[in-house]
């Protein structure tokens, strides 16, 4: 599978999945390259189509659309726009008097009869629709028509239908959440044909964190879906509008119920995959103290420990281990107590044990690493203590088991211990396991209270509001500074609000995170380099950590993906259903194939669609979420770059958040957080957070616009094509970002920069000419649109090229060093110069040394003569007055300081000039 676009339909036999597949990614592509104007500035024509269509979808329900009257509406919206099509634009025919024909040639281009071929029955009643969705509505209009056959679905129907179409025609204009007016006519429209009247209400929220902030977005849309049948149509940033008939007003405790179904939803996710904090080490299986910040049951995180033991490698030798550390730990007894020692350590340690003892003894040293998590406050002999008395296990006994102590009662003291039980006790692992589960839901039962789960539903309040409704309480406005009063260095260091924190290091949060990306909020002063981090803090990270596969080797960025003015409900679930196909059982990340998506691009003679190509990885590339319900209102797509330097890494995720942008026209911002650092109307087109300063030359600003992001995708296109030709095949990215960093600093280095390069590649001085030829043209292209000084310079040095390609002032062969002599002459020359030699003599002498080594090496049969001359003076005129005195303003040792790049341009502009095939 190689690209995205085989993904996004569902597997059932839909019509709406046709359409997707045949019209919205087929036969709707000419569509998607008509920019529009006025009110839609920014966005094409296909997709304000399949907007329309997505919402067509989501309405048919509500209006009642019988299966024949949604093809009708989809197949009339697909082309209701087609005056702006460039052959019926050009003819300046408007859309009332386009004929049954124009209609059917267009609904037959874009493949609609394709997967609707009764469309040709019902022609009729689509040209009704589409003459008539814009503007007043005219009905005798319609009944015109040039077959004068009847309606199939009757004159009254269609006129509701024409209302549908008007309804969603104007619904893209409602590009924020707050806009009304649009809105209000979208309503008016819909309440003309449904059978019901709607009103649209909202949920919002306050804040942005990430996807921890979408999932309480889907688990707020499900229950206002399922408990009060709202119909999700507009999905902004902020929060979602939903039409309703019976809008209701909540009290406190339906606003409860609600908050508890989020927050029951959010653990779902975040408790989901709890085992991967339960680990197995050298000291024994341990249960990250995070199960217990996630109210994790006890039940659950035991059966986890049972599998993990009976399938962890059986010791068999692990006896003669437990024998050579009792007799460690001899030296330190007297002699009495050494012989006591030694012969109860002897019978429990003479024969091997078995694989039940095995087993026994691992799950005594799991219970005691659980209960020395930092939650329980337990020292070592503490633990131990809680552990004897849970085994029932006699003073006298223990006294012997405490005399192996340090790393050895962590290590080995439970395997003679269980072996201990088993051979006197009775005790079996069954009983054990019966033990450890009562006792450890005791434990954790005491532990964990209702903090959590009112803390959670306490920030549910607090942020989120049903159609401007909410329950928070006025004394949270003071709780936040009392709290800061109260306890000033026990804010959560990333959120800083008023919710009790633990503490946290670099294991407890993603792997491509370190400790010090947090804000320090602690007291001064020594101490280890952890942070305090509330519960709500905590599920965040807990959700990056499981939904997203990252590497402390490689740099993350994440692609913060915003809809131009709102995302259908019909497209979130396209998208969720994308990735979790994507993912399937084993495939963990995706890679957009850069290097192939960007050359498809390059072929100015081929008209090519863009295409996601990608590639199944393991670690680079887009980690894909375990749970698609993390995509929301606000797609973030973590990134994991390649590359051997930063920069490497920020062109890599350039490349593809430019890639993605293009593919579905979002707006983006790209960052290294997981929390977009702007909110929606804070940028323009794209914001390239943590923009390197190297590269600023070429990109210009964080915050570009569509034309910057057009005009930057084609400079990423023209490097690309320019990498491309001087690579080695292997080195393409190292290049690429060697050129995009010098044309950050200076354009007319990349001259020298590529020179260099060509040397490299071309095996031959005519594969040398060949390379530099094609790769000038990208570079003029690349100087012409940035203008400035460095253009300047590049036409005169253009100039002087022209002047000696076409008059041959040159040394006697085509080679690098016979070409550049004339300007070797003159820089020599320049070099040299003082007091008593002016620049008048100097450029004087430089135009008869030139002269006369033409002279020297020409044969006898074709000496340079007197038109030669003049061409030499013209040349060195040119460098003194253009060169010398235009560019430079005269500074000998700034023109002296580039001669480097200005004999590698010399170069490209010379072989460029003439015909000669070296």
């Amino acid at each position: 599978m190689s690209s995205i676009l085989e993904l996004v339909a569902s597997e059932e036999d839909s019509f709406w999945n046709d359409y997707l597949q045949e019209v919205a990614f087929n036969g709707l592509t000419p569509y998607y390259k008509i920019q529009q104007w006025g009110n839609r500035e920014g966005t094409t024509l296909g997709e304000h189509v399949l907007t329309g269509c997505m919402l067509i979808q989501e309405l048919k329900d509500i209006c009642n659309l019988t299966e024949l009257e949604e093809k009708i509406c989809l197949a009339a919206y697909t082309v209701h726009d087609m005056n702006k099509i460039e052959r019926f634009a050009n003819k300046n025919i408007p859309l009332k008097k386009a004929t049954l024909e124009d209609i059917l040639i267009e609904l037959e281009r874009v493949n609609l009869v394709k997967i609707f071929p009764e469309a040709k029955e019902y022609i009729d009643d689509i040209t009704f629709l589409v003459r008539n969705h814009a503007g007043k509505f005219h009905a005798m209009e319609g009944l015109l028509a040039p077959n004068k056959r009847d309606f199939q679905l009757g004159q009254d129907r269609l006129e509701e239908l024409v209302e549908l179409i008007k309804g969603v025609d104007v619904a893209d204009l409602s590009d924020e959440f707050s806009e009304e007016y649009q809105k209000d006519k979208f309503l008016s429209k819909v309440n003309i044909i449904a059978d019901k009247q709607y009103q649209l209400v909202n949920h919002r929220l306050s804040e942005h964190r990430g996807i921890l902030t979408n999932l309480i977005h889907n688990a707020v849309n499900q229950y206002l879906q399922e408990e009060y049948n709202y119909t999700p149509v507009f999905v902004y940033p902020k929060g979602i509008y939903y039409l309703t008939d019976d809008p209701v007003k909540l009290t406190r405790n339906e606003f409860e119920k609600l908050a508890k179904q989020v927050e029951k939803e959010v653990n779902k996710i975040v408790r989901g995959k709890f085992a991967d904090f339960i680990s197995s080490t050298s000291t024994g299986i341990k249960i990250d103290g995070k199960c217990l910040d996630l109210n994790v049951p006890f039940i659950d995180m035991l059966e986890v420990v049972d599998n993990r033991i009976h399938s962890k490698g059986y010791g068999s030798d692990r006896h003669t281990k437990v024998w050579k550390k009792v007799l460690e730990n001899v030296d330190g007894l007297d002699q009495d107590t050494t012989e006591d020692y030694k012969e109860f350590f002897a019978a429990l340690t003479d024969t091997p044990f078995v694989e039940e003892e095995f087993h026994t003894a691992e799950l005594i040293r799991a219970y005691y690493n659980f209960l020395r998590l930092d939650h329980f406050n337990l020292n070592s002999a503490q633990a131990w203590n809680r552990t004897y008395e849970l085994l029932d296990v006699d003073e006298e006994v223990q006294s012997y088991f405490e005399l192996l102590s340090g790393l050895a009662a962590i290590y080995y003291r439970p395997y003679p211990l269980a072996k201990y039980l088993m051979d006197n006790e009775d005790l079996s692992y069954d009983k054990l396991y019966q033990l450890v589960k009562e006792r450890g839901t005791e434990v954790v039962d005491e532990l964990q209270d209702d903090e959590t789960d009112s803390l959670f539903k306490r920030y549910i309040y607090r942020v989120l509001s049903i159609d401007q409704q909410n329950f928070v309480d006025q004394e949270e406005f003071q709780a936040n500074f009392d709290y800061y009063l109260d306890k000033p260095h026990k804010q959560c260091s990333t959120c800083g609000l008023d919710y009790e924190v633990d503490d946290w290091m670099a294991g407890d949060v993603p792997d491509n995170i370190n400790v010090q990306f947090f804000s320090n909020r602690l007291a001064g002063g020594g101490g280890e380099p952890k942070r305090n981090i509330c519960k709500i803090c905590n599920k965040q990270f807990v959700l990056e950590k499981l939904n997203f596969v990252a590497h402390s080797q490689t740099d993350t960025f994440y692609l913060h993906f915003y809809p131009k003015g709102f995302h259908s409900a019909v497209f979130l679930n396209a998208f969720r259903h994308t990735l979790d196909k994507l993912r399937g059982e084993d495939n963990r990340a995706i890679m957009l194939k850069n290097d192939q998506i960007i050359i498809d691009q390059l072929d100015e003679k081929v008209d090519r669609d863009l295409q996601l190509k990608f590639s199944e990885t393991n670690s680079n590339g887009n980690p894909l979420p375990r749970y698609s319900q993390v995509v929301g209102n606000i797609i973030t797509l973590p990134l994991n770059c390649p590359g051997d330097n930063d920069t490497q890494r920020f062109i890599f995720a350039l490349q593809q958040i430019l890639i993605w942008m293009r593919y579905f026209n979002f707006r983006a911002i790209l960052s290294r957080t997981p929390i977009p650092p702007l909110a929606h109307n804070e940028f323009d087109q794209l914001y390239l957070d943590n923009l390197p300063f190297n590269l600023k030359g070429v990109i210009g600003k964080q915050n570009l616009d569509h034309e910057e992001v057009e005009e930057l995708w084609g400079d990423i296109k023209d490097f690309y094509n320019i990498s491309s030709q001087v690579d080695e095949g292997t080195d393409r990215r190292k290049v690429y970002a060697k050129l995009f960093r010098t044309a950050s600093d200076n354009l007319m280095e990349l001259f020298f920069v590529l020179d260099r390069l060509i040397i490299q590649k071309a095996d031959s001085e005519r594969e040398e000419l060949a390379i530099s030829r094609r790769v000038l043209e990208k570079l003029e292209s690349l100087i012409s649109t940035k203008g400035g000084e460095e253009m300047e310079s590049a036409e005169v040095i253009a100039k002087l090229g022209e002047l000696a390609g076409k008059s041959y002032i040159k040394g006697k062969t085509f080679k690098r060093n016979s070409l550049l002599k004339p300007i070797d002459i003159i820089f020599d020359l320049l070099e040299r110069k003082s007091e008593y030699l002016d620049l008048e003599t100097v450029f004087a002498t430089a135009t008869q040394q030139i002269f006369d080594h033409i002279k020297r090496i020409s044969p006898d049969d074709r000496q340079p003569g007197e038109t030669k001359y003049q061409k030499i003076e013209e040349f060195v005129a040119t460098f003194k007055k253009d060169l010398l005195e235009g560019v430079y303003q005269g500074k000998i040792n700034n023109l002296i300081a580039d001669q480097k790049i200005i004999k590698s341009a010399y170069l490209f502009y010379y072989r460029k000039a003439t015909k000669t095939e070296e």
